[in-house]
């Protein structure tokens, strides 16, 4: 029976002009893979979508309070060898902290997928929703610096916040409905994303700066907080800074051209402030709460998507919990 069908498939092959060694039988078809950290909790998904000669795959975290710090993909057309997500032949090492990352590949290799990832949990819901409010009443806050208000668990928590958008404004003592997103994160709703590690550069320098009689040795007198504020925009605004919100120009040129020499890859340290961006809309003001890293992130852990093949050693036995599948 198996000589017969062979025959037959080089006759069908021959009869109608095609290669035999072209001929693919599975079919491809997209599929949505539940992510999973540290084995058990589940923190996103990894959608696998075939678009002709592409595939695009996916990560995406659903679960607030959790990002992607790094991916590692394999994607062949054989099974891979070992569960060494440093050896997979594609990689984004320096995400941050992101809800989101994305590969293309070619359809002619997808054979098998294997998704890992590193994600950080967080105890502010990083990607959830919260409620926010501001106030501007306080007589130590300038304008486009205030107290910020959070909702989470159930309990308040005020910390210092301030305006990172110069396009629209924000009610004070008004309740919002916003969006996390940590300034590590490069897909962060502010106009130059990028510049988000000078920011938090300058975030943490701030009180140097204000507390320098002599401001880096120029005789320009310490920092104001408006000084702040203006370098702080300049770093990160695409529109320009109203006459009155400008401060002293030496000093903000001082504290801009500081983060661009130093703050290049700036990550804050356990003890460090980092910012938290909290995005309300399309026409609600952008701003920043500020936290110490510390005390909000909690941790680390392993992920991979879920698949339907485990990992094997070299005495062909399943070795760690990760897990690879089909493109079909």
């Amino acid at each position: 029976m198996i000589i017969k069908q062979s025959l037959l498939k080089v006759a069908l092959s021959l009869s109608v002009g095609i290669s035999l060694f072209s001929f693919t039988p599975e079919i491809l078809a997209d599929q949505s893979r539940i992510l999973y950290a540290g084995q058990h909790t589940e923190v996103g998904v990894v959608d696998v979508l075939i678009n002709g000669d592409t595939t695009t795959v996916d990560y995406t975290i659903t679960t607030p309070g959790w990002c992607l710090n790094l991916t590692h993909l394999y994607v062949g057309t054989t099974e891979p060898k070992k569960i060494a997500p440093g050896q997979f032949p594609y990689a984004h090492t320096n995400l941050g902290c992101t809800q989101f990352d994305s590969y293309e590949v070619p359809t002619s290799q997808c054979g098998y997928v294997a998704a890992h990832a590193e994600v950080t949990q967080w105890s502010v819901p990083i990607g959830g929703e919260v409620t926010y409010k501001v106030s501007h009443s306080s007589s130590t806050r300038e304008e486009g610096l205030f107290d910020g208000d959070i909702l989470i668990n159930g309990e308040w928590q005020r910390h210092l916040s301030r305006c990172v958008d110069l396009d629209h404004s924000i009610g004070s003592n008004k309740e919002y409905t916003c969006t996390l997103y940590s300034s590590l994160d490069m897909n962060a709703p502010v106009d130059k994303p990028a510049n988000l590690d000078l920011l938090n550069y300058m975030l943490n320098h701030q009180d140097e700066y204000m507390a320098d009689p002599n401001l880096g040795g120029l005789g320009l007198g310490p920092a104001t907080k408006k000084d702040i504020l203006a370098a702080g925009w300049t770093l990160i605004e695409n529109s320009p800074i109203p006459s009155n919100l400008k401060g002293n120009q030496l000093r903000v040129d001082y504290i801009v051209n500081q983060a661009l020499l130093y703050g290049e890859g700036f990550i804050p340290g356990p003890d460090d402030i980092i910012g938290i961006i909290v995005y309300c809309g399309t026409k609600v003001q952008v701003t920043l709460m500020e936290f110490i890293r510390g005390d909000i992130e909690l941790g680390s852990e392993t992920a991979w998507a879920q698949g339907d093949f485990p990992f094997l050693n070299n005495k062909g036995k399943p070795t760690g919990w990760g897990t690879y599948f089909q493109c079909h």
